[in-house]
């Protein structure tokens, strides 16, 4: 796979759970409405889901539980490789669950605040400053319909 084609893929595969059935439902969506759909989605709807994160050597694959109760969110992160971890954050307040010298503990003050998907929703206005953002149709990820969007830099700096 080329790098070129790497963003297509990422969306396609963030965004798939968010859109669900409305994938196919309606075309007339501008790229930019399908990312805020997603955006959306990571903060308003309930999901349980694994991921896997890649960084340098480390590769951790963790499953988050997200729900949203009578406007507060709540999510549940467990560590499914390496030491057993678990993160749980109501609102804003963040428990961990670790065993003693576990290495997370040196990071304690650098873990975030705040809904877990906060990391991933992002405001998209003036994003089209900095990229192109196109759609490429739709796909199947994990047996579901998926939108795919091209989210392509302007220049060298991205």
């Amino acid at each position: 796979m080329s790098p070129a084609n790497l963003p297509v893929l990422l969306l396609s595969l963030v965004g798939y759970a968010f859109l669900g059935s409305t994938a196919s439902a309606d075309p007339e969506r501008t790229p930019e409405q399908w990312l805020d759909m997603m955006n959306r989605g990571f903060l308003e709807s309930s999901y349980d889901g694994i991921f896997s994160y890649y960084s340098g050597d480390d590769l951790s694959t963790l499953r988050i539980v997200h729900t949203v109760t009578n406007g507060v969110q709540r999510e549940r992160l467990v560590h499914l490789n390496g030491a057993p971890r678990e993160i749980i954050r109501t609102g804003d307040e963040v428990e961990c669950i670790l065993r003693p010298g576990d290495e997370i503990l040196a990071l304690e003050s650098s873990i975030p605040a705040g809904p877990f998907a906060r990391a991933f929703s992002r405001a998209f206005e003036g994003v089209s400053d900095h990229y192109t953002i196109s759609l490429h149709g739709t796909d199947r990820v994990a047996n579901r319909q998926a939108v795919r969007l091209a989210v392509m830099p302007l220049d060298a700096q991205r």
